[in-house]
């Protein structure tokens, strides 16, 4: 092989490039040399061959099939950095040309909450609040937005969560959708959903809740009370395709069996069960972003409960009380039509008895009682929180509960118009949780709930258990 700079006269030998064998196939060779001028000289390239032509014992012949050359320098231009791949590869009878699929294994660089340093960083994660911030912020989104408009702290509190509980998001995102399907998809690997609250995007995380600070209906602050209960045909198992990373990322399949079914003599947690009826009803689910058959499974478990645990539905429209709230928040509710409660309504005067303690109150409707049994009353106050006291039982229709503990007037404690609800022990309202919020006229809005119930949350670690019944016979009572 021999070169000039185009011009000039004189060749100079580069190499000699030596291809043989004992094949009829044929034989490829290629030679790579890096010029040493400036970048915009132009060369001449001459191939001779060295060696005699064919003979009886050597056929050959030879062909200079391609000239390509590189320049080195950014194959793209992007203003972003970004992750690339160099290839470098042999042209052979199963590949010439253009490479089709290109597989391999990326971390997404994304800023990362930083719990020990209260800070965002930019590192490796799969963190899914990181994903979601990167969604609404990244290079990617053509309007991105400041951070302003983002809730950063729930997103930190968020990040926590699923670093504590191992929720993970891994996505190839090679297709067009919409930024909401994004996020929404995002923040479900993260067992959470999306949300717009104050004109700034959040989520709201599906977990447990303490009832501390929440809204409280009743047929006195509610109305257009309706309730559904849904019945559905509940799988025997759940079919869950999708990318093991345990399986070097090849397209996988796990079932996830409902309780009191078997494949091949095993449950759903792999314990010998041959006496269990086998599952023959399937249905498919997909968990977009979800690439450990581990949390395929939580996920999947989560879904049978939420289908057999919160088949209830209530609709009821609130007043300017609804703005206190939020979708996802846990609520107490009481209502003469789902018996949840006996009585319900307003403080009209307190009992301070001795100075300084509230021995009880006087409500404005009847609290009916049954000897032998035990009650409480649970107070929604001013502030919005709730505080509930025992009460001490007085058989028949009572407007004067006192309480078993006269409370100290310095903690928190019920005043005149607060909202109280009174029934047996456990039972004086049903917590809920909201499922969605829609907006009427004149500050109204139509709230939905379904029950709240942890067993829920529990379905990835034993069998689904009944939920308990809150309807006991005491409740009939004053009906």
């Amino acid at each position: 092989m021999y070169a000039r700079k185009t011009g000039t006269t004189e060749w100079v030998k580069i190499t000699e490039i030596s291809l043989n064998g004992s094949t009829r196939q044929t034989v490829r060779g290629a030679y790579h040399c890096k010029a040493t001028s400036g970048p915009t000289d132009s060369w001449d390239i001459m191939v001779v061959r060295l060696t005699e032509n064919d003979d009886t014992f050597h056929i050959s012949q030879s062909y200079w099939t391609a000239l390509r050359t590189i320049k080195y320098s950014a194959p793209i231009n992007f203003p972003h950095p970004l992750a690339m791949t160099a290839m470098r590869i042999r042209a052979s009878g199963r590949l010439n040309g253009v490479v089709d699929e290109f597989s391999g294994i990326a971390t997404s660089i994304l800023p990362d909450w930083d719990p020990a340093t209260q800070t965002w960083v930019t590192r490796e994660t799969q963190n899914p609040a990181s994903c979601f911030r990167e969604a609404l912020q990244g290079f990617q989104n053509q309007r991105p937005f400041p951070d302003s408009r983002i809730d950063l702290t729930r997103l930190q509190e968020w990040y926590e969560y699923c670093e504590a509980e191992g929720w993970k998001y891994n996505r190839v995102a090679d297709y067009k959708s919409s930024l909401q399907e994004r996020l929404e998809e995002i923040a479900s690997a993260g067992r959470a959903a999306l949300t717009v609250v104050d004109n700034r995007f959040s989520v709201i995380i599906d977990r447990p809740q303490e009832f501390a600070v929440g809204p409280a209906f009743t047929p006195r602050n509610s109305a257009d009370f309706r309730s559904r209960i849904l019945y559905p045909d509940v799988p025997h198992a759940f079919r869950c395709p999708f990318l093991n990373e345990n399986a070097n990322w090849q397209q996988d399949e796990r079932i996830v069996l409902a309780d009191g079914y078997q494949i091949n003599g095993l449950d759903a947690w792999g314990n010998s069960h041959p006496e269990y009826p086998p599952a023959t009803v399937f249905e498919q689910i997909e968990f977009p972003g979800t690439t450990d058959p581990d949390l395929i499974f939580r996920r999947a478990r989560y879904h049978l409960a939420d289908v057999l645990l919160r088949r209830e539905q209530h609709e009821l429209t609130v007043g300017i009380e609804h703005l206190v709230a939020v979708r996802g928040d846990r609520v107490k509710l009481a209502h003469d039509v789902l018996l949840a409660g006996l009585a319900w309504g307003r403080v009209k005067s307190m009992v301070i008895d001795p100075p300084g303690y509230l021995k009880g109150v006087t409500v404005d409707e009847i609290c009916p009682m049954q000897e032998g049994e035990s009650y409480a009353v649970r107070f929604r106050l001013g502030d919005n929180t709730t505080v509930l006291c025992n009460v001490v039982t007085v058989a028949g229709d009572n407007r004067e509960l006192i309480f078993t503990s006269p409370i100290n007037l310095t903690n928190p404690h019920p005043a005149e118009g607060d909202l109280f609800m009174f029934g047996p022990v456990g039972y004086e309202a049903i917590d809920c949780i909201i499922r969605s919020i829609q907006p009427t006229s004149d500050l109204h809005a139509r709230l939905t709930l379904v029950p709240y119930d942890e067993a829920i949350y529990q379905a990835d670690q034993g069998n689904i258990g009944a939920r308990p019944q809150n309807l006991p016979a005491i409740r009939v009572v004053g009906a």
